[in-house]
């Protein structure tokens, strides 16, 4: 790089004097001592852009030389932030910085020059210098210059005026706070659940709930105290939930936690409550800040209690009964069936399609009982189907009742089917024995009414014939005779009967 055209100490002078004619608090003033060291040192632009960590630029850049946009300020943010300094200067050349090419194009430059500016270690701006010439160091005499510039730019930040932009930007940043604390609580009163920002490096928690109202008997004032919280938190849950904590806050891919725990309400009771977060991590991984919210889910877990027994209990029917129950998603035309259909049937959970039961169906009753289904499904006002059918299990036949509850789509297309088949085989074979004894009882009773009832009557017709003196005219040994062939007669149906009886 060339040598300036005046010695350092004529340019100090210069500038010195300069700066004594004018108020340091003059942004035009500045203007214009960028404006001399561009024609003295001989470079196609000299500026300063001043910075804040909060990503946006504090006040418009001081040279008259040209101005930036929004996304040119980004830009050069940026690379001041990516750009490890450490109080020298970095240097960036056109080929090998695309992002900044319309910098070096509007300055006709080949090169940009950034000095530093830190005040109390923060990174406050930097001093952009853009050059065609070579060598690409800066020289002793001009660090000398610039690093004057950039003490009485440090006399520029300690002065009223930049106290002012200080007042304004915390300001800004008030009411910035005050907004989020604002949308915070719309967000507990619409969600009725509390919402809380935890600070992990400060470590401090506030916690928004529905207005004034208290949440399990507490105020905001008890909530937002130390270790309040996880004081309250049941002995039995403490560990399992700071243990799920940490596991999450360990792992840097982790960005969310959830956990449940019993929390001590003032009544001395405990709600169920369900904690959610969302972690937010530095660049490092490191965990600085979870924001999330604790909802009571104290009739939930009283509901999920109540479902767990019922099915627990159904359960337990389900072992002790001969019922299959089954699942049919008719569009993907697959089923599920329960675990006993490996005890009733001796296989495995089937999960096959419709066709693959039918097929199993006797021939006898198989066609009987797809027409019947499929005029049940094709029926919009039929939920409830049901028939009894023989089904083939390892070539043995077995008797089976089949009940559905049929869902429909609104327009009355069938959704899904889930029902129920029982083995009712031995319930059948009972019942073909019951009809089989009932059979035998008709006969008996018919043999009492009948050829029972016969040779009693002809005794007792005997018996009164001896009564009566006109009935006279019988023989005593032709008298003799049929009451002896009666009572033999009803000896051996007697006899018949009772062999029937025993049969049974």
């Amino acid at each position: 790089m060339c040598q300036p055209q005046k010695t350092v100490a004529e340019i100090s002078f210069l500038l010195l004097k300069y700066l004594s004619k004018t108020s340091i608090n003059d942004l035009g003033s500045w203007k214009k001592i960028f404006v001399i060291l561009e024609k003295e040192l001989g470079y196609q632009c000299i500026d300063f852009v001043q910075f804040s960590k909060f990503n946006y630029q504090i006040c418009s850049n001081l040279s008259a030389s040209r101005s930036y946009s929004k996304r040119q300020i980004g830009v050069i943010n940026c690379l001041l932030e990516n750009y490890k300094f450490e109080d020298s200067p970095g240097y960036f050349r056109k080929l090998d910085t695309p992002a900044l090419s319309e910098f070096f194009d509007h300055c006709k430059a080949d090169l940009l020059i950034i000095v530093p500016l830190f005040l109390r270690k923060n990174l406050e701006g930097a001093l952009l210098i853009y050059s065609d010439k070579t060598p690409a160091k800066l020289q002793e005499e001009e660090r000398v210059i610039f690093n004057f510039i950039l003490s009485r730019l440090k006399d520029y930040f300690h002065s009223n005026n930049y106290k002012k932009l200080l007042q304004k930007r915390s300001e800004c940043l008030s009411t910035i706070a005050t907004d989020i604390q604002k949308r915070f609580e719309l967000a507990a009163i619409a969600s009725e659940i509390l919402i809380y920002d935890w600070d992990l490096i400060e470590k401090k928690v506030i916690r928004f709930k529905r207005g004034n109202n208290k949440i399990w008997g507490y105020s905001s004032s008890k909530f937002n105290k130390g270790l309040f919280w996880n004081k309250l938190i049941h002995p039995e849950d403490f560990t399992k939930a700071t243990t799920t904590l940490k596991l999450q806050l360990d792992n840097k891919t982790a960005n969310a936690v959830t956990c449940r725990y019993r929390f001590k309400k003032l009544n001395g009771e405990y709600a169920f409550v369900q904690d959610k977060g969302y972690i937010i991590r530095d660049k490092e991984g490191i965990p600085i800040r979870i924001v999330g919210g604790v909802s009571d889910i104290s009739d939930l877990v009283e509901k999920e209690s109540e479902l767990e027994v019922a099915n627990e209990r159904f359960s337990l029917a389900m072992k002790a009964s001969n019922e299959m129950i089954y699942d049919w998603q008719v569009q993907k035309n697959e089923v599920t069936r329960s675990a006993s259909f490996q005890k009733i049937y001796g296989k495995k959970n089937d999960q096959g399609s419709l066709d693959q039961w039918f097929c199993k169906i006797h021939e006898n009753d198989r066609e009987r009982i797809k027409t019947s289904f499929f005029e049940a499904l094709e029926n919009k006002k039929v939920q409830i189907w049901k028939q009894d059918y023989a089904f083939l299990i390892n070539n043995e036949k077995i008797y089976v009742t089949d009940r559905c509850f049929i869902l429909r789509f609104p327009s009355g297309k069938p959704k899904r089917i889930v029902g129920a088949v029982l083995d009712v085989t031995e319930t059948k074979s009972m019942i073909e024995e019951i009809r089989t004894k009932n059979e035998i009882l008709k006969d008996i009773s018919w043999s009492q009414s009948h050829l029972v009832r016969a040779p009693i009557v002809r005794m007792q017709g005997i018996l009164n014939s001896l009564d009566d003196p006109d009935l006279y005219f019988w023989k005593n040994d032709e008298l003799f005779k049929i009451f002896k062939d009666s009572v033999m007669e009803l000896d051996q149906e007697i006899r018949r009967m009772a062999q029937k009886m025993e049969d049974l």
